[in-house]
């Protein structure tokens, strides 16, 4: 892999657990009824606003280290029409701006159709996202790309990292919308996170492109895989398990230390970014 794609991989999982973020937490929020209306969670919804917007400006920063002239970047929406790294950026962009609107309606206004109108704007803007950035790679150009474990891996990436994330901050400082709800939304996302690291881990373990234990691709190979990151794509799966682990206590026992959580959130998080640094490592000459 080439030094600069770590670029991409910091680009791809930021903006992927931002997208999460908003299926998870901004959807329930503002789409939710009991919680779209009540105004003591117009902090929450702020604060949801403003962690999608975080790390959407962490993935555009990083992503100019990719560029040689970043002050070309604008360049890249110059061909919407046919490029799909032009729809990516245009998906980060409107997806961002969607984001920052929000943000400014939970500051300035109680709970609003046009609120609930944006908030799905957002939500369809970072569904666009993921799935432009799954096109980008899924492409005949490289067929170790070109699989359906690339769309499979991007999604596992939204939905866990996102879920994790969405209850974290339900346990924390708006568990309060548990009652809002009449439903026990932050035991539901505990739950829906600890599925989502079952299934990454089972997706990792058996297809990962050159690495899964019953990993096939039909035709020939271009890039024969390299036998040295097989020991990384073994700390990632030891990570996933450890994620499975950790999570699994803090769902489902009951007054389990926050630290837990935040400790499979990690693993998961860091085992996403090493899955990516793979990702990006098999096809090492382009």
């Amino acid at each position: 892999m080439r030094r600069q794609e770590g670029s991409l991989v910091a680009f791809t999982v930021l903006g992927q657990a931002a997208a999460g973020l908003a299926f998870f937490l901004i959807g329930p929020l503002y789409l939710l009824p009991p919680m779209a209306s009540d105004s003591r969670l117009r902090p929450a919804r702020l604060a949801a606003c403003l962690v999608v917007l975080a790390l959407l400006a962490a993935a555009a920063m990083v992503s100019l280290l990719h560029l040689k002239h970043p002050g070309r970047a604008p360049r890249a929406l110059a061909n919407t029409g046919s490029s799909w790294l032009s729809k990516e950026i245009l998906a980060l962009v409107l997806f961002g701006a969607s984001a920052a609107g929000l943000a400014l309606l939970a500051w300035r206004a109680p709970s609003s159709n046009a609120a609930v109108t944006l908030a799905v704007l957002v939500i369809a803007e970072a569904g666009a996202l993921v799935y432009s950035m799954a096109r980008l790679y899924t492409q005949p150009a490289v067929p170790d790309w070109n699989i359906p474990a690339t769309a499979a891996a991007f999604l596992g990436t939204t939905i866990l990292l996102g879920s994790m994330l969405a209850a974290l901050a339900a346990r924390g400082d708006i568990a309060a919308f548990d009652g809002l709800a009449g439903t026990p939304v932050s035991a539901l996302l505990f739950k829906a996170a600890f599925a989502a690291t079952g299934l990454v881990f089972l997706a990792a373990f058996l297809y990962s492109p050159g690495l899964g234990r019953r990993f096939k691709r039909p035709g020939p190979r271009v890039y024969e895989p390299d036998r040295s990151l097989f020991p990384i794509w073994l700390i990632r799966i030891a990570l996933l398990a450890a994620a499975f682990a950790l999570w699994g206590m803090a769902a489902f026992r009951s007054a389990a230390p926050s630290w837990l959580a935040w400790a499979g959130f990690a693993a998961a998080a860091l085992s996403e970014t090493l899955g990516r640094w793979l990702f990006y490592a098999l096809p090492d000459e382009l």
